[in-house]
């Protein structure tokens, strides 16, 4: 098990790709995104071969995420994503 980080980097990149390359995911078939949350922040990072998703916990933040990463408000996302 591994913590994905907020920004997709290099090696978060490589995992998902080669995630899809070894099962058969066809990339031009689909317009593949990767959506995870529980970081209480929403933001969204592209690369060719997907777009990569951050979504905010629907719980409100402990203490211990209050003090180490500052406040957020809870709620799942309602954007829409056009592509």
């Amino acid at each position: 098990s591994r913590n994905f980080p907020l920004n997709l980097d290099k090696a978060t990149e490589s995992y998902f790709t080669s995630y899809m390359l070894q099962n058969n995911i066809d990339i031009n078939e689909y317009n593949v995104h990767i959506v995870k949350g529980d970081l209480h922040k929403f933001n969204i990072n592209e690369c060719n071969t997907f777009r990569y998703l951050n979504i905010p916990s629907i719980a409100n933040p402990s203490d211990w995420v209050e003090v180490n990463f500052g406040y957020s408000r809870p709620g799942p996302t309602t954007k829409l994503i056009k592509y």
